[in-house]
């Protein structure tokens, strides 16, 4: 036994002797150089008869060899070709046929003024007698990423140049834990060498691109070996905050492809640059999934739960909350991006088609099943030529719900100051649903827009009791453009587009023409027509009003029957605009009753604000309107009769106030105007 406790590390080399554990001995006199040994010590037990006669081996095992030293402030030697470990400190254990190398700490420094730091690691050579001589390694890394990425570069690890990466597209901070089995001795012929790293990203960059995309802040995991590398970590994509999933081929001898899956929740900025194109199709927070294997396609899915889809050539929409999935296949080149497969629904609506983007501008779309209610049953196509959309739209059923709730909103800012892009449609459709349940049938449209201007429209259709609704843009006084539309049963128009409900029959002629500011303003006629359980009627004949508690059934001394009124004609001017419609001059007019009335039917809130006047008994009021001198002073003009009530509709659309002056029953015509509202 020797012992010694301050020797420098080339006395503990000339104090081993050369015939015990050669192999070992050879490693730490290539390997260890310089620094300071301390509490040295070797040990050498030979029981009789262990002495090899002479030219035989003499591998002394277990306790019968022990050599163990604290060293520090040495340069060692790892493996390969990696830069030997500077200022390094350990103890180095060597037990009979086993060596352990314990690295506490040590810094290695590349030529490209790099440098990687040890902290703390074991190499171990399992047997120091066996051919060929090999190694484990055990080490614990840290360092910049550059720094790191040029280890990688190094035999016997030599993976980064695989990747098409170089050192220096990396930035960040690394720890890495690496484990390694290699043989020490070339002419050995030693297997080739098996290795692992195990890697923590703190705020790691890419400075080049990466399957297309920038990719930088990862903070997570990387494990690599030979054949792959498996990264699981948070980062930024294109600059969007993502959870990243990649498997990375190393060499073209991995057998396999690469696996990139994307995952996180991307706000509206988020998902342009993600899923670029969807700007007018999706608004709020989307759950993204993406994969893409090898360089094919990304398959995405979407979650849009909390998102707000939209679909405006067929004014229909999913609100928040409302549980939606969206899967499709994103192909892009030379700024063109196909979503193939496209795949969108929830519960009882469906689309299913593929769209092509160029940059954020929709090129084309083509839509094989489109149901976005029960009833549905179409298909459409969308083409963008110059300036504007082509639609197309053909189908058995569908519900048109969606779309006239949306012309009933307000306008968005068309006209000459807001979006002026142009749109056109060609439509057949074997059914269509409105509102109240009311269909048409054999529905053919024609329709050209820019912005809310309407250029030309053309549509026939067939109501439920089998009248025509015909519609077409027509050339007025002046040259200017005027929208006519006629039906034989105004009564299922006015359900249909959920405008009243209580009107039955009637021959309807409505006659519209634009106006500078972006409405309309026209009139509508409607002949023959009755108006059934109409409760407002029911009210005005029926609530006390005069001083005495009379009704106005009272006054006239009859029972007004209001369940069913028969009307020859209603005429109103109208003008509608920014979602608003208004009427001026109304009149109808009847056998048993007529009214006047004017105000506002519906405004951008959906509430009325109404008033007129109510006429029991009209052809007999009306006698007095047609006398010369009497009629100018007590019928009030041509379309007011001698015994009438005033009344005020204000509220709700659906269901608004009805208020009666109830002074207004004893008034002759001529002073009736004092007590209007």
């Amino acid at each position: 036994a020797m012992v010694g406790e301050d020797l420098e590390s080339a006395t503990v080399k000339q104090l081993w002797p050369f015939w015990m554990a050669k192999k070992a001995r050879q490693w730490v006199i290539a390997n260890i150089f310089g620094g300071r040994v301390s509490n040295g010590r070797i040990e050498v037990f030979i029981p009789a008869g262990r002495l090899p006669k002479p030219g035989d081996k003499l591998e002394l095992v277990g306790d019968e060899l022990k050599i163990s030293f604290d060293i520090a402030g040495a340069r060692m030697n790892v493996a390969g070709d990696i830069p030997p470990l500077r200022d390094t400190s350990g103890r180095f254990s060597l037990h009979g046929e086993r060596a352990d190398i314990e690295i506490a700490a040590g810094t290695a420094y590349f030529p490209s003024g790099r440098t990687v730091r040890l902290d703390g690691g074991k190499v171990v050579l399992p047997n120091t007698y066996a051919k060929p001589l090999m190694a484990e390694l055990d080490l614990n890394l840290a360092g910049a990423a550059d720094a790191i990425g040029e280890l990688a570069t190094y035999r016997p690890i030599e993976a980064l140049q695989k990747t098409g990466f170089a050192p220096g597209d990396f930035s960040g901070e690394i720890t890495a834990k690496v484990r390694a089995v290699i043989g020490l001795i070339r002419d050995h012929d030693p297997p080739p060498p098996q290795w692992s790293a195990e890697l923590a990203l703190k705020h790691v960059g890419i400075g080049k691109p990466f399957a297309g995309r920038s990719v930088g802040a990862l903070t997570g995991r990387l494990a690599v070996v030979p054949t792959e590398a498996r990264l699981d970590a948070a980062g930024e994509v294109d600059g969007v905050p993502l959870t990243i999933a990649l498997v990375e081929p190393i060499g073209p001898t991995s057998g396999r492809q690469r696996d990139l899956k994307l995952s996180g929740t991307l706000d509206d900025a988020a998902r342009d640059k993600v899923m670029p194109g969807l700007d007018g199709l999706l608004a709020g927070p989307v759950g993204f999934e993406m994969e893409m294997v090898g360089t094919g396609n990304q398959k995405i899915t979407a979650d849009l739960d909390r998102a707000t889809v939209s679909v405006p050539w067929l004014g229909w929409s999913k609100g928040r909350d409302i549980a939606a999935k969206a899967r499709f296949e994103l192909e892009t080149a030379a700024g063109v991006a196909r979503l193939k497969g496209f795949d969108f629904g929830g519960d009882g609506f469906s689309v299913r088609g593929e769209m092509v983007f160029d940059g954020q501008t929709l090129r084309s779309a083509s839509f094989d099943r489109v149901r976005l209610s029960a009833q549905d049953d179409l298909q459409l196509t969308v083409e963008r030529g110059d300036g504007g959309y082509r639609i197309r739209a053909r189908g058995d059923l569908a519900d048109v719900r969606p779309v006239i709730g949306r012309l009933k909103e307000p306008a968005s800012g068309g006209g000459a100051t807001g979006d002026r892009t142009a749109v056109t449609l060609d439509a057949k459709l074997g059914q269509v649903t409105g509102f109240n349940g009311e269909t048409l049938s054999n529905v053919e449209m024609a329709y050209s827009a820019v912005g809310s201007d309407v250029n030309a429209i053309q549509l026939s259709a067939v109501t439920a009791s089998g009248q025509a609704m015909v519609a077409n843009m027509v050339k007025g006084r002046k040259g200017a453009d005027n929208i006519e539309l006629t039906s034989g049963d105004a009564g299922a128009v006015a359900r249909f587009a959920d405008l009243y409900n209580h009107m039955q029959g009637g021959l309807l002629n409505v006659r519209l023409r634009p106006v500078q500011d972006g409405g309309w303003r026209g009139s509508i006629d409607i002949r023959k027509f009755a108006l059934v359980n109409e409760e407002k009627l029911r009210s005005i004949v029926s609530t006390p009003v005069d001083s005495n508690g009379r009704s106005l059934n009272q006054a006239v001394r009859r029972d007004i029957d209001t369940s069913s009124v028969r009307f020859d004609r209603g005429f109103a001017r109208i003008r509608a605009v920014n979602g608003k419609l208004d009427i001026e001059n109304g009149v109808v007019r009847g056998d048993t009753v007529g009214a006047t009335f004017q105000g506002t039917l519906r405004d951008a809130a959906g509430r009325m604000d109404m008033t007129g006047t109510f006429m029991p008994a009209y052809g007999l009021n009306r006698l007095f309107a047609e006398l010369p001198l009497i009629g100018a002073i007590l019928g009030n003009g041509r379309d007011r009769g001698l015994l009438g009530i005033t009344f005020k509709l204000t509220g709700p659309f659906e269901k608004p106030n009805l208020a009666i002056n109830p002074l207004s029953i004893i008034a002759p015509g001529v002073f009736r105007n004092i007590f209007e509202f």
